[in-house]
């Protein structure tokens, strides 16, 4: 209905487990990299579990797209069967044409498929969603398909993937054998604030909207107050806030259009939900806080009594009063020293305290996509008043935003300019300033900061250190048209793609396939680690982002300079 609208090509957050719009958070990324071991591998179960509507299906999804033809996956989505429905619907999806009755024979027909896929090289996978509500004599049955092996290794590889019931059913007593042989498991969490408004604006982008729909910061924090980042109320509420805004003819959705959204959406629920929870009337709280006062009064009075009855009050040390300093002795920060050392420091805290919170987010995105080349036109409207999101930012002007957590080295690894999150004494937020250039000189790394387009200064890296706690966020270019996510087992262009450019980078030796094989899948566990990435040999956004970086052949701000000799001049000026 909204996606003429919008420029849409289509609707961003259906709730259908769609694999061309996952989002591929680092938790998904985690569980992603589950299931290709236990694949991979062949030893034992793999279980996933996660709430309802973090994503599990979608990763299951996702795995079927992207299989190699290699491997073979039965995908049993409907568990309400019975032991001989289970095996049948197995052999089903297999492709076996059964003409089987008893379970022997079901077990019979499938150990002889597996045997003759093994022959082919091929590798098959039992794959099961929603396992929670498998029963337990179902469960049971499972476990011994597992015992159809060779030798030397098994011939089912089995998944399963279900809610966090699934673990509490495994951990029973009648399941324990079952439970004991789950060698990979891993509990899929909700995504924090910030894999929220990627996970919004990775959708958008998807369907076409990029830079044709704002989400106001405010609207942001509504949408996660409500959802508490499960991706599924997240869909629903985006949903329907577009449907809202559509109505009103706007394509700014703020936190007014959120909270009719969720009323709409919940109801009345919202209403019960804060009556169940009671809160102790203002007198009563002002009651239980005058009793708490007095009590504490009795017990510090009942001690001072004891110590002058006893007394030890007149033993106790009193401390003695500091000598006057010495006036005529030069005091350490009168020395040219400390004045040399203190200079740097105090220009570094007048530079960052100009701007505030709010003024310091907008002027280092400013800064951030002017980097980029970004014509300071584009933001108008977008940067203007009141606290900017980067993400937002990024998304209404063709980038995209990473937000990152490193060191100096890591930024130096990844080489591409980025805004830090400083912490100033006695400051309860933070304030941003844009990293434009680090350089080296004389064996100090200095850095070239910005809080505005056309406010930059030098200083060294480690006064900026003493107020950064690692969190960091990127601008960066998708320049070319690949999946969110490429794998092992991953086949097409895309992976010609990536095995071509990790040749040029020097990591991959291969011939150009195509195929996302185990020599692929090296080079790219080589490639993050140098650049300090997470190194699950999987090629997801941050992969490509410094893929990209760190090639010659794509049109990318530089970071780190050379390293520079300083001249006689300013040699003795240091030295001084």
């Amino acid at each position: 209905m909204y996606e003429s609208f919008y420029g849409l090509r289509e609707k961003p957050f259906n709730l259908t487990p769609d694999p061309r719009f996952l989002y591929l958070s680092k938790k998904h990324k985690e569980a992603f990299a589950h299931l290709l071991y236990g694949i991979r591998n062949r030893s034992g179960f793999v279980e996933i579990t996660g709430e309802i509507g973090t994503g599990k299906t979608t990763i299951c999804r996702t795995l079927l797209d992207q299989a190699d033809p290699e491997v073979e996956i039965a995908f049993i989505f409907n568990p309400y069967l019975s032991a001989t429905e289970l095996l049948r619907a197995i052999n089903e999806d297999f492709g076996i044409k059964s003409s089987a009755v008893t379970k022997k024979e079901l077990i019979d027909e499938l150990n002889a498929h597996l045997l003759e896929r093994r022959k082919q090289g091929k590798n098959c996978v039992l794959l099961i969603d929603e396992a929670q509500n498998l029963s337990t004599p179902v469960l049971e049955q499972i476990r011994l398909l597992s015992n159809l092996e060779t030798d030397t290794e098994k011939l089912l590889q089995i998944i399963l993937v279900g809610q966090p019931e699934l673990q509490e059913m495994l951990s029973s007593p009648e399941l324990r054998q079952l439970n004991q042989r789950i060698t990979a498991r891993y509990h899929l969490k909700p995504l924090d604030y910030n894999e929220m408004v990627q996970y919004i604006w990775h959708r958008i982008t998807k369907a076409g909207g990029r830079g044709k729909i704002r989400f106001t910061p405010r609207a942001l924090r509504e949408i996660y107050k409500y959802s508490r980042g499960i991706p599924r109320l997240i869909n629903a509420v985006c949903d329907r806030a577009l449907l809202i805004g559509y109505t009103r003819e706007t394509k700014k959705i703020d936190h007014a259009i959120i909270k009719r959204t969720v009323k709409e959406i919940e109801g009345e629920k919202l209403k019960a939900r804060r009556k169940e929870v009671p809160h102790p009337a203002p007198r009563r709280r002002a009651y239980v806080s005058a009793i708490a006062v007095v009590c504490a009064l009795a017990v510090v009075g009942l001690g001072v009594y004891y110590l002058f009855e006893t007394g030890m009050l007149n033993q106790l040390p009193l401390r003695a009063a500091e000598p006057e300093p010495d006036r005529n002795e030069p005091s350490v920060v009168d020395t040219p020293i400390a004045l040399f050392k203190e200079e740097p420091e105090q220009r570094f805290m007048d530079f960052v305290r100009t701007l505030d919170y709010r003024e310091s987010q907008r002027e280092a995105a400013r800064a951030l996509a002017a980097c980029w080349g970004v014509d300071q036109e584009q933001l108008s409207g977008l940067i203007e008043s009141g606290s900017v999101d980067f993400f937002e930012v990024a998304g209404r002007t063709g980038l995209r935003c990473a937000a990152v957590r490193a060191d100096l080295k890591k930024l130096m690894g990844i080489g591409l300019p980025c805004i830090l999150e400083q912490y100033l004494p006695g400051e309860e937020r933070p304030v941003y300033v844009c990293l434009e250039h680090l350089r080296e000189v004389d064996g100090q790394v200095l850095a070239t900061v910005a809080n505005g387009v056309d406010t930059t200064e030098e200083f060294p890296f480690e006064l900026l250190e003493r107020h950064w706690f690692g969190r960091c966020f990127f601008f960066w270019r998708e320049f070319e048209s690949v999946p969110e996510i490429l794998a092992p087992y991953s086949l097409g262009d895309s992976v010609r793609w990536l095995q071509s450019h990790l040749q040029s980078a020097g990591m991959y030796t291969g011939d150009i396939t195509g195929r996302y094989d185990d020599q692929t899948t090296q080079a790219v566990l080589e490639f993050q680690r140098k650049y300090r990435l997470d190194d699950d040999g999987i090629v997801g956004p941050n992969t490509r982002m410094v893929l990209y970086a760190a090639l010659d052949t794509y049109d990318t701000p530089t970071l780190t300079l050379e390293p520079t000799v300083p001249s006689a001049g300013a040699q003795d000026e240091l030295d001084s």
